[in-house]
């Protein structure tokens, strides 16, 4: 079951006070697109002075969040649907409030076709999408209650036991995950921060728990970074472009100011474009004249679809990946996996705002 939350809208929108005629931007993500007329006309009975606007532009996640669109419209605040706050309300150009979207899932039916876990060692890491953080907890306590001990691994921004695309918690070593959630996208990102992990997945709508087999591409990107740390002693970093992205808030300018001021004191010249989408296509008359590329926008386009870019001719990095070519400390790092920690405020290469 949808829990669309709309009482906390509601005491946001209350505790804001605001005037009438005051103008509220609504943005949801793409899968409950759908249900946006339902939730303004909903609003629009609780608070007929307010105008409410639908943000239509693409919500992959949280880091979308557009506060640049809603400012432009003259939104005095943002109501920003199903994510956790990963950017804070203090850091955008518009009053922001997030309201969490959960949907309901049947623990007991998880439980019998998780018992199979049952025969393996150590304890079960629980991890899930924001939607369903709250059965962590009720997950947890019937997991320890047959003898399964279970931990919800936390990093620091997020909620214990989230799990993002492009943020995974600290994982030991051949780590038993146990993943509530629907698709492939944020259980992959545990198979590419810990290659060993071993990954059950409980998809809601399904019903079932199923074995993820993710086949972990990190040594190749790893060798990437090799290979590009070896062509930088032969000639230097030369030019440097950095695509910062523009969708929402992937793309972080204090860590564009970092890696420009690197590349400075090696003796390279950086070059900074500003774009929502990046594809080769798009990118392809952008290039012409530089050295390598830094993408600095969700880390998994690079990652996950690096051989897009393969007819550049050119090294296409992570920030993370780039600071391997400049730092020995970050690739040792890399050696164990891709530590895919993009929200973690902790590390100096995240996009953290």
């Amino acid at each position: 079951m949808l829990n669309l939350e709309l009482h906390t809208a509601i005491e946001h929108i209350r505790e804001a006070a605001l005037s009438d005629g005051s103008k509220i931007g609504l943005q949801l993500p793409e899968g409950l697109v759908a249900d946006c007329s339902a939730i303004m006309d909903d609003l629009s009975r609780e608070f007929p002075t307010f105008r409410f606007v639908i943000l239509a532009n693409v919500v992959y996640g949280a880091c979308c969040i557009d506060d640049v669109a809603a400012y432009a419209l003259d939104c005095s605040l943002l109501l920003h649907f199903g994510h956790s706050e990963l950017v804070s309300s203090d850091r955008l150009l518009v009053p922001t409030r997030y309201v969490r979207v959960t949907i309901d899932i049947d623990t007991d039916k998880l439980i019998a076709a998780a018992s199979g876990l049952e025969t393996g060692s150590g304890p079960v890491h629980l991890l899930s999408t924001a939607q369903y953080l709250g059965a962590l907890p009720i997950i947890a306590a019937k997991l320890e209650a047959l003898g399964i001990p279970a931990v919800m691994p936390a990093t620091p921004g997020l909620a214990p036991g989230e799990i993002l695309g492009c943020t995974c918690p600290v994982l030991p070593p051949a780590a038993r995950c146990l993943v509530i959630c629907d698709g492939r996208f944020h259980v992959e990102a545990i198979g590419k921060a810990v290659p060993d992990a071993v990954v059950y997945k409980f998809d809601p709508f399904l019903g079932r728990v199923l074995r993820e087999h993710i086949l972990p591409d990190t040594d190749g990107r790893v060798d990437l970074v090799d290979r590009t740390r070896a062509a930088v002693a032969d000639r230097g970093l030369g030019r440097v472009g950095f695509l910062l992205g523009t969708l929402g808030r992937q793309g972080s300018v204090p860590l564009l100011r970092r890696l420009q001021g690197l590349v400075a004191r090696r003796g390279g010249v950086g070059v900074t474009v500003a774009m929502a989408i990046m594809d080769e296509d798009r990118v392809r008359h952008l290039a012409d004249g530089l050295d390598m590329l830094v993408l600095l926008s969700c880390p998994r386009l690079a990652l996950d679809w690096g051989q897009q870019f393969e007819g550049l001719g050119m090294p296409v990095l992570t920030a993370n990946e780039f600071y391997g070519v400049l730092d020995n400390g970050v690739r040792d790092e890399m050696r164990g996996g891709y530590p895919l920690r993009n929200y973690d405020p902790g590390c100096v290469y995240t996009s953290s705002w």
